[in-house]
């Protein structure tokens, strides 16, 4: 393993020093700049992986069915205030950390700036989404994708 030759000031001794990402607190636009995944549009919702819960809005997008991540027995499931139904389904699935390498094997040579006109998502198309923008530095660490947090 690597490591830096560092001297220890107290004892006189040299040691390895080696140092890990443990965990990052940050917004939600630093989100996808730090995990490369995408933090706008459809796929927004970190939480809803597999299938989103976005609709569109006329002109906007809205993030509905989050009430499904309620406890079954909570007050607002039961509701029908907000979108005329009781929610009645459960979680949704969460990747796995194989399933999100193989969502980053996707990006993996997609590079930051200007897109190719000729690789524009076009509008209504059944094009795959796209759950991840691009690769970001911190999965090329050796242990960052056992530390699944996401």
């Amino acid at each position: 393993m690597g490591g830096v030759k560092t001297l220890d000031a107290s004892s006189g001794k040299e040691f390895k020093l080696r140092a890990m990402v443990l965990w990052c607190i940050h917004d939600y636009p630093a989100l996808g700049t730090l995990s490369g995944r995408t933090t706008k549009g459809y796929y927004a919702c970190i939480h809803c992986d597999k299938n989103p819960l976005s609709r569109p809005l006329r002109n906007k997008i809205g993030y509905l069915g989050h009430r499904r991540y309620l406890p079954l027995s909570h007050q607002w499931r039961r509701s029908f205030l907000f979108y005329g139904h009781h929610e009645k389904r459960t979680e949704l699935g969460k990747f796995s950390a194989k399933e999100v390498l193989q969502e980053l094997e996707k990006v993996k040579d997609v590079r930051p700036g200007k897109q190719d006109a000729s690789k524009k998502r076009k509008r209504g198309g059944n094009e795959e989404p796209i759950i991840f923008s691009r690769w970001s530095s911190l999965w090329r660490l050796p242990y960052w994708c056992h530390m699944f947090l996401m």
